[in-house]
């Protein structure tokens, strides 16, 4: 779970500008049940 969480820092580092506040934003990551949901 670790490695994934940093996974995604370093996917929200990479796609936006240095300067957006967006770029140092904490993920958050919603698990859902139903695969189905997931992909919606």
């Amino acid at each position: 779970m670790e490695e994934l969480i940093q996974m995604v820092r370093e996917l929200i580092h990479c796609h936006f500008d240095e300067g957006d506040a967006r770029r140092d934003a904490k993920p958050r990551l919603h698990f859902h049940e139903h695969s189905a949901l997931a992909y919606a």
